[in-house]
């Protein structure tokens, strides 16, 4: 088995936690700005990889052709 990197998770309990609140907010606010006018070219249907590299250089390529596009659409209207 191979361990890539070290991050705590968050423990499911009934009680609130004001910094975890926090980093969900941050977070979320962050996906919404990464996210604006941003429509992923995905195509539909099922994808097999044959490791988590592939998946993640496929998903890379999605996302840099989306923002290659974004910043196309914002060079013709501003």
């Amino acid at each position: 088995m191979r361990i890539v990197g070290k991050r705590d998770q968050y423990r499911v309990s009934l009680e609130p936690s004001a910094d975890r609140l926090m980093a969900g907010a941050r977070w979320n606010t962050d996906m919404q700005r990464l996210a604006i006018g941003l429509r992923l070219p995905i195509r539909r249907g099922v994808y097999r990889y044959r490791s988590h590299e592939e998946a993640d250089a496929a998903w890379q390529e999605v996302i840099a052709a989306g923002m290659a596009k974004l910043e196309e659409q914002r060079g013709r209207h501003g």
